[in-house]
């Protein structure tokens, strides 16, 4: 079950897109357990990347360790504003 509505992963794309983090898919997996991290997937424009890449997060909701990986990468995402 999805954790954000397809709305909320849209409005993540125009804040992540908004603060310049496009660029940043790596850093903003760190800590993301890697069984559910997928390769590289290329999208035509770096704004439509985002949702390749919080989609697949967004639908494994929480791991059997407790993570929830979507949390993980928008923790990443709050460090990495943070520091601008």
């Amino acid at each position: 079950m999805d954790l954000l509505s397809h709305d909320e992963i849209l409005k993540l794309r125009a804040a992540v897109i908004s603060a310049r983090l496009t660029e940043s898919r790596a850093a903003l997996l760190t800590g993301v357990d890697s069984s559910v991290v997928t390769g590289p997937q290329t999208a035509a424009t770096p704004g439509d990347q985002v949702p390749r890449n919080l989609d697949p997060l967004n639908a494994v909701g929480s791991l059997s360790n407790g993570s929830v990986p979507l949390a993980v990468r928008l923790s990443n995402a709050v460090a990495s504003v943070s520091l601008q």
